[in-house]
C-alpha cells in the first residue's frame, strides 16, 4: 500500500477502531490481549491521526475484560454532556468496570 507511506496524514476515526476490534473478536476470534495490542499498533503508527482520548478510553475497558466499543461510547457521552453524566448500558460487565474506574454508570 504505497499509497499509506506517502500520506503526510492518515485519519482514522474511532467507529474503524470499533469495526476493527469488532471484526479481530467476533470474525477471527482473537484474543482481546491481541486485539488491544492491534489497536495499540494503530493508534501509534505514524502519520495516523485519531481521537487518542476515545480510543485510549475504549482500551481501558477493554483490557480490563469489557467491550472495547462500550469505553468508546461512554467517553464520547461524557465528553459531549452538559452537565455530569451517567452512563447507561444493558452490560453489567461494561457498568461494572466503568463504577471501579469512578466514572458514573447504571443499567436500566
Amino acid at each position: 500500500m504505497a499509497f499509506l507511506e506517502k500520506a503526510d496524514k492518515i485519519v482514522v476515526p474511532v467507529a474503524v477502531f470499533c469495526e476493527v476490534a469488532w471484526f479481530l473478536r467476533q470474525r477471527d476470534k482473537c484474543q482481546k490481549a491481541f486485539v488491544s495490542a492491534a489497536l495499540r499498533v494503530i493508534l501509534n503508527a505514524e502519520h495516523v491521526v485519531a481521537d487518542e482520548e476515545a480510543v485510549l478510553a475504549g482500551l481501558r475497558i477493554a483490557e480490563d475484560g469489557g467491550d472495547f466499543a462500550d469505553g468508546v461510547i461512554q467517553h464520547m457521552g461524557s465528553v459531549h454532556a452538559a452537565a455530569p453524566s451517567v452512563f447507561l448500558s444493558f452490560d453489567a460487565e461494561t457498568v461494572k468496570l466503568l463504577t471501579q474506574q469512578g466514572i458514573a454508570a447504571t443499567s436500566p
